[in-house]
């Protein structure tokens, strides 16, 4: 739980509440915190380049998982956080951008070495909800007659001077900006992913190094203050703030970047599951793919399962990925296998808020990613929305009916060991109860397949 006072957070635990009762002890914690305690808080900065309540969340976090008291302040700008630093007010600093971050350890304000970074922005374009002019790439941007803006704060590399030079609006506001593309007054927003007020039900067109250049990903350093009294509290809160898994989920609900987009390898048809995703292609294709046009694969990744579908069938098939750059291994992987580019697409956006208009599949798939969504009822009714009347989902996880349970074992976490999938792998958002998530969806028409995974299967 956190109260505010003016801009800083001071962040306590507390159990599980009703509201009512969360606002009554409000003024218990306030004063509590004026008295002064069994120990000092640990005083933390932040800068206004972070998400809304990103670090409260992520002190909250740090709070319940090690009872240690936090006092969160939100610097209104870099002379604030200066001064703050110079004169031992914060004992250490959490997501500045990258020239604050050089700034301050210019001046022997923090510990350089102390030196950790907890996610990344992407430089994205920004859409409408239901994106009405179909921009699904930075090509799309040179249409003529398009109203365009521009976000100028840390923004840099040749796309975005070539944007700002016919842009309609650019702005340091981004509020203003947004605002203006809601109201339709703009047709796409050159932004940051995740910065400020950027608001959840916009379409994020995340954009890769390869097209947006230099800052297409925006690191957010963090620092042990050089006057901290508290040194290893400062920096076991960093260490929670950069690895913990609950940090992660924090992080990943404010849709930001766990890495700068780099790391990707291309493995193409030499994918550990590869046959795993052979013998799943080919039960779509038997049991949905008969009279059908259109395919979206959500979470694609690499591609496979979405170019194995385009070699089975004559579908219309879409990858979209929330990650460009493992796009760009999709594209050479279909490249490879001499894939008609008519009849293959790749798209970089965020299941939660699809570029599409209503009623443009006939099909839709995903194989894994849904661990990974942030908010299960919001994606399932995207792909309610982009799904055409008769049109038909099958979501979830697992091999599929057709793979035989040696070459599962094979391949599964563990290697075929014990291990449980957990053990292995950390998912942020389990998949949940699918029987509770259709229905407060609202489909009666669906049902839930247990054979080889955990599988949801619903029609519009």
């Amino acid at each position: 739980m956190y109260c505010t006072t003016d801009r800083s957070h001071v962040v306590r635990t507390a159990p599980k509440a009703s509201v009512t009762a969360c606002i009554l002890l409000l003024g218990t914690l306030f004063c509590g915190v004026l008295s002064g305690g069994a120990t000092e808080p640990l005083q933390v900065a932040t800068m206004p380049l972070n998400p809304p309540r990103l670090v409260a969340e992520l002190a909250a976090g740090y709070v319940e998982e090690t009872g240690r008291r936090v006092v969160v302040t939100s610097c209104g700008g870099f002379d604030e956080l200066a001064s703050g630093l110079a004169a031992g007010r914060f004992e250490a600093v959490v997501g500045t951008c990258v020239g604050s971050a050089a700034a301050v350890v210019e001046r022997g304000l923090v510990i350089p070495e102390t030196k950790r970074t907890i996610y990344y922005h992407r430089l994205a374009i920004l859409l409408p909800a239901d994106n009405p002019r179909q921009i699904m790439c930075a090509e799309d941007l040179d249409r003529p007659g398009l109203r365009i803006g521009v976000f100028d704060i840390h923004t840099k590399g040749p796309l975005v001077e070539k944007l700002k030079g016919r842009a309609t609006v650019v702005s340091q506001d981004q509020q203003l900006l947004s605002d203006l593309l809601e109201q339709g007054r703009l047709d796409a927003l050159l932004s940051w992913d995740c910065f400020g007020a950027v608001r959840g039900d916009l379409v994020t067109i995340r954009l890769p190094r390869r097209v947006a250049g230099e800052g297409a990903a925006m690191a957010a350093p963090c620092f042990v203050a050089r006057g901290a009294k508290h040194r290893a509290e400062a920096e076991d809160f960093l260490d929670f703030c950069a690895s913990s898994d609950e940090a992660r989920r924090i992080k990943l609900r404010h849709g930001l970047m766990l890495s700068g987009g780099t790391e990707e390898q291309y493995r193409g048809a030499g994918h550990r599951y590869m046959p795993v995703y052979r013998y799943l292609a080919r039960q779509i294709v038997l049991d949905y793919a008969g009279g059908r046009n259109t395919c979206l694969d959500l979470g694609c990744g690499e591609g496979q399962i979405t170019v194995e579908l385009a070699q089975m069938t004559d579908l219309e098939v879409t990858g979209l990925d929330i990650e460009p750059e493992v796009l760009e291994l999709g594209q050479r992987y279909a490249q490879e296998c001499e894939i008609d580019d008519f009849r293959i697409h790749w798209v970089c956006a965020d299941v939660h808020s699809l570029p599409y208009r209503d009623n443009s599949f006939d099909l839709v798939v995903s194989r894994g990613s849904m661990p990974f969504w942030r908010d299960h009822v919001q994606a399932v009714r995207e792909i309610l929305r982009v799904l055409r009347p008769g049109g038909l989902a099958f979501i979830g996880g697992g091999a599929g009916r057709l793979c035989p349970q040696e070459v599962w074992e094979e391949v599964r976490p563990g290697g075929g060991t014990d291990k449980e999938v957990g053990e292995v792998f950390h998912f942020p958002f389990p998949m949940g109860n699918f029987d509770a998530l259709m229905t407060l969806v609202g489909v009666t028409d669906y049902r839930v397949i247990t054979e080889g995974g955990r599988w949801l299967e619903f029609r519009k």
